[in-house]
């Protein structure tokens, strides 16, 4: 779906009040005035919509709004705080940018390079400032406790998006190519989604219903509802899909853990990654262990993680069975180190 312009375009009348059909007097096309220049008029044709013209003065050189905005944005996205901490507000009302001559270098870079977000998510996380970890100290903790210049790294919950993609992964049933079509065209027209039947109160859809649970593309591919998110997508914090929101909300709730324990979902992808781990006849206990840890927490596992891990699964059943081993994945997709990242 698209935009086509009309072939014959025209002005449109003020709605008074918001009433569609108490039309007041015609407004002619142009700018947000707030964000142009003292003097400066719209050049917009009687016969063009003034969408490309709109398109083409934010993105002129000398309007610098529009980069700003967009690399504040891939910044808050990297490292959890924007420049200016109110991505959706460059206004009086916002907060000020805690490093503007960055932000202005930033928004240059951008234009420079074509307007390429991989290029300038790519300068980005070369940086030393990006590759710094997260370990605090006292002396810069006094000096700047809320780390708004980035002394440390910010440790931060994954959105549900990288939580359900590495899930996958981990399991090795994550389906890099993009689906032929959308799960949503399987929907019966004429009922909302989850009813039993016409008139019946909504109900949650079980596991096997849900489609972002059979899907296995990333989640980037699966489609979003507006009306019916997925189970996953609200516990953890996928915003309103009938908002605009630059800014996610962050929650740390026990269902969050509980999901990763007890959801339908996640115990499948424990099930097949304890599979494959099981499959590599090879491997002994401690091996299966720190394998395990690498996959689902990126770190070797300490000595003392490796004997309390191989004490788990012997108390369970035996070593190489398979509910062990299943049962020692959900533990670490329930850990709090398995959703943050530091």
């Amino acid at each position: 779906m698209a935009v086509r312009d009309s072939s014959s375009p025209a002005d449109c009348e003020i709605h008074v009040k918001g009433e569609v059909k108490d039309l007041g007097p015609k407004v002619p096309r142009g700018f947000p005035q707030v964000v142009m220049k003292p003097g400066e008029t719209p050049g917009i044709g009687a016969k063009e919509s003034g969408r490309l013209e709109l398109a083409q003065w934010m993105t002129q050189r000398d309007n610098p709004l529009v980069a700003r905005v967009a690399v504040n944005r891939i910044w808050e996205h990297l490292f959890g705080r924007g420049i200016v901490a109110t991505v959706d507000n460059f206004g009086a009302m916002g907060e000020k940018p805690t490093n503007q001559a960055l932000l202005d270098y930033l928004a240059v870079r951008f234009m420079d390079e074509g307007w390429s977000t991989k290029k300038m998510i790519r300068e980005i996380v070369l940086s030393r400032t990006y590759r710094l970890s997260s370990a605090a100290n006292v002396r810069d903790e006094n000096i700047d406790p809320g780390n708004l210049y980035l002394w440390r790294a910010n440790r931060r919950r994954l959105e549900v998006e990288a939580i359900r993609d590495s899930l996958l992964m981990i399991a090795g049933r994550l389906d890099l190519k993009p689906p032929t079509e959308s799960p949503t065209m399987e929907f019966r027209r004429g009922r909302q989604v989850g009813q039993k039947n016409p008139g019946a109160n909504r109900r949650r859809q079980q596991a096997s219903e849900d489609y972002a649970y059979s899907m296995t593309c990333r989640t980037v591919y699966v489609p979003v509802v507006r009306n019916y998110l997925p189970e996953m997508f609200e516990t953890f914090d996928f915003p309103e899909p009938s908002e605009t929101k630059g800014l996610r909300e962050v929650t740390t709730v026990p269902t969050q853990a509980l999901f990763m324990m007890n959801s339908a979902f996640a115990i499948q992808q424990a099930k097949k990654a304890a599979q494959k781990l099981l499959s590599v006849e090879s491997l002994t206990a401690q091996a299966r262990v720190v394998r395990a840890y690498r996959e689902v927490l990126g770190r070797t596992p300490t000595a003392a993680e490796v004997a309390r891990s191989l004490e788990f699964v012997k108390t369970e059943d035996q070593p190489a069975a398979l509910p062990a081993w299943e049962h020692l994945y959900q533990a670490l997709f329930a850990s709090a180190e398995f959703r943050y990242r530091s």
